[in-house]
């Protein structure tokens, strides 16, 4: 049976290698093979991954250059797909978490959204779903904003 995978990869770079030292090997995972050890009885069609680019930043100058050797990386791999969704920065009004005691709590603070990622991944989950490409899904997220999609 074919199955299609599809791959939240700010979710899965921020929920399990981010901050733990001991998983930075696991940057490097083969989303391929990953998909094939967790659907051993599938053919894996495609392996779909979703991100948006990033920027480097006073903090971390190579950011950019890290994501672009791990794309790189990713564009080698047989059947997988990268699906490229944007960052935008706005202007927002924020309550700080924390904030001294002579500072007012509300802020005007830039904030950066991913924004296309989730949509496409959303949108070819059900095209693929629709148009039985398929037998069978993989999503690998955490987040819950999926639910709706994987319910239809």
């Amino acid at each position: 049976m074919p199955a299609c995978v599809y791959v939240d990869g700010f979710s899965l770079y921020h929920q399990c290698f981010r901050h733990t030292a001991e998983r930075n090997h696991l940057k490097w995972l083969d989303l391929t093979a990953l998909a094939a050890a967790i659907l051993p009885d599938e053919d894996i069609a495609v392996v779909r991954y979703y991100t948006a680019r990033v920027f480097d930043t006073p903090e971390d100058p190579q950011r950019a250059s890290r994501q672009d050797a791990y794309l790189r990386a990713l564009a080698t791999l047989p059947k997988l797909v990268i699906r490229q969704g944007q960052f935008s920065r706005n202007k927002r009004e924020v309550r700080l978490a924390h904030p001294p005691a002579d500072v007012d709590p509300r802020q005007t603070a830039w904030v950066m959204q991913e924004k296309r990622s989730d949509v496409s991944l959303a949108t070819d989950l059900l095209v693929d779903a629709f148009d039985g490409r398929a037998d069978a899904a993989l999503l690998i997220t955490n987040d819950s904003d999926f639910e709706v999609p994987i319910q239809i």
